[in-house]
């Protein structure tokens, strides 16, 4: 009988070895013919539920599996482990293929989430589980969300697999106005920043812009500083006067920023087609402002212009059609005057035409000012006419008008001539009445 029993704790011994411990293993202790529960190594219920077993706690339970003593009942004492008794995901938080943490949980719970693993110049976005589906982005795990275990029968652990993601680490540096941040700029570390592109725009009455700092007030920050950590900047006013400019039509001038009780200076020139500049007035159209003007307040120049007396222009020349009534460009000639004036021209000399009118133009200042010229045809008269009689004594010639035309010069004969031929279809047809040039 005793022998019976050692066969049957080896063969129970060996099942065990050959199962897979799970994170909610425990043994069951006690005589083959009478069994209790007992905790391994002071696993409670809820550890049960919640510790998970790893490979070096299987080996140690593995070694205590042989028959044991016989306890007071004469049998011998044995333990076998038990499978899980529900399904669940053992989270593994891997960085850079070291493993950072692992969790267990069942169905319904949260994972915690893992503290934020650091690299140099890198930035953690999150943890990622690798899609299944070619082309699908990765997972990113949402910590407030309760984990969805699969239902399986009989219940597994399924380890699923974490990975950290990184991305280029970038600054944030901020342009600040007041309350209001006007821009804020990415910067790689080590890298420098410019305030290009800000839209500062100074609202302070008697204020301008004057720096800008790490600190409200502070003093001016210097663009050429690497950038290590997410900064603010702060724009720095003084009191100064802005001068405005008004060009009149001409090319712009920028605002010029003068500290109170300083004087004006000699600012920019500006330009304009057509027109010479003369000074900067306080007033439109009035006399100069001098170098020496001490500026108390916000002021506005308006610039004062001269005509210019060199402007180009184009006088065109058209000559009138022979078949109709329309023009057909001729010639252009290119001339100067004053800006403003009257535009000029000299008439041509054309055979056949005459001149006719001209366009009543100002010269504008940008050059684009056209003087058009017209010249018409000149309007001679076209007569047909045939002869009668033989040239005898008693039977002389006798000239006849068939029609009588006024045509342009260089008008066409052809209607005319054609209903004379069609009419009188014998008679031979000369330029004159003593020309012997046939006439066509």
């Amino acid at each position: 009988m005793r022998e019976t029993r050692k066969v049957l704790a080896f063969l129970l011994a060996l099942l065990v070895v050959l199962n897979t411990v799970t994170p909610f293993a425990y043994a069951e202790t006690g005589s083959i013919g009478e069994s209790q529960e007992e905790v391994i190594e002071g696993i409670d219920q809820q550890q049960k539920d919640e510790t998970d077993v790893d490979s070096s706690q299987r080996h140690d339970l593995e070694k205590e599996l042989p028959q044991l003593p016989d306890d007071q009942s004469g049998g011998p004492v044995i333990k076998r482990i038990i499978s899980p008794v529900v399904n669940t995901y053992t989270y593994i938080f891997m960085v850079d293929a070291e493993e950072w943490e692992r969790q267990t949980v069942q169905d319904g719970e949260l994972l915690i989430e893992p503290e934020a693993p650091e690299k140099e110049n890198l930035r953690f976005i999150g943890w990622f589980i690798e899609s299944d589906i070619p082309g699908e982005p990765d997972i990113q795990i949402d910590f407030d969300q309760p984990v969805s275990v699969a239902e399986e029968e009989p219940p597994v652990n399924t380890d699923i697999e974490v990975y950290a993601k990184f991305d280029e680490l970038l600054y944030n540096v901020e342009f600040v106005y007041g309350d209001k941040i006007l821009k804020t700029k990415e910067v790689s570390p080590g890298g420098t920043v410019d305030d290009s592109g800000v839209p500062l725009n100074v609202t302070e009455e008697g204020k301008v812009f004057s720096h800008w700092s790490e600190t409200p007030d502070g003093s001016a920050f210097d663009f050429s500083t690497p950038i290590h950590e997410d900064k603010s900047l702060y724009a720095v006013t003084k009191n100064a006067w802005i001068v405005t400019f008004d060009s009149k039509g001409g090319s712009a001038v920028l605002p010029k920023h003068i500290e109170d009780g300083n004087e004006l200076g000699t600012p920019e020139s500006p330009t304009r087609a057509g027109y010479v500049f003369k000074h900067w007035s306080l007033t439109d159209g009035g006399s100069a402002v001098p170098a020496n003007y001490v500026v108390t307040e916000n002021i506005t120049l308006y610039a004062v212009w001269e005509a210019g007396t060199n402007t180009c222009y184009k006088v065109i020349h058209w000559q009138e059609n022979a078949e109709d009534d329309d023009y057909t460009f001729e010639e252009q000639d290119i001339r100067t005057g004053t800006t403003g004036a009257t535009a000029t021209y000299e008439s041509k000399s054309y055979t056949g035409f005459h001149f006719s009118h001209a366009d009543d133009t100002t010269i504008s200042a940008n050059g684009d000012t056209v003087v058009n010229v017209y010249y018409k045809r000149n309007v001679h008269t076209f007569t047909i006419e045939y002869r009668t009689g033989s040239g005898g004594w008693f039977d002389p010639y006798v000239w006849h008008t068939y029609s009588t035309t006024p045509l342009k010069y260089g008008q066409s004969t052809a209607a005319q001539y054609n209903a004379a031929v069609a009419e009188y279809p014998y008679y031979s047809w000369y330029t004159s009445r003593t020309s012997n040039t046939s006439y066509s």
